[in-house]
């Protein structure tokens, strides 16, 4: 189960397949990620880019929900 996590993670690793009618040969590839993971990937980055602000918006906020008591214990 893992491996498979880490393989739609990382992505896919797609190599530059040259054709024998190309005028010069190019060696490189490029990764191809899965939808879902460049969405994670952005909120992931997005999150630790900002999380000077969100992190302690989001305990006040719990903090803020904990306090009123909006249910009965």
């Amino acid at each position: 189960m893992f491996e498979k996590i880490k393989k739609w993670w990382h992505g896919e690793d797609i190599f530059h397949e040259n054709k024998p009618s190309d005028p010069f040969f190019v060696i490189g590839w490029y990764n191809k990620k899965h939808w879902t993971s460049q969405v994670a990937h952005s909120v992931v980055n997005y999150v630790i880019k900002h999380q000077t602000w969100i992190i302690p918006t989001l305990i006040t906020l719990v903090a803020s929900i904990i306090l009123a008591r909006p249910w009965k214990w």
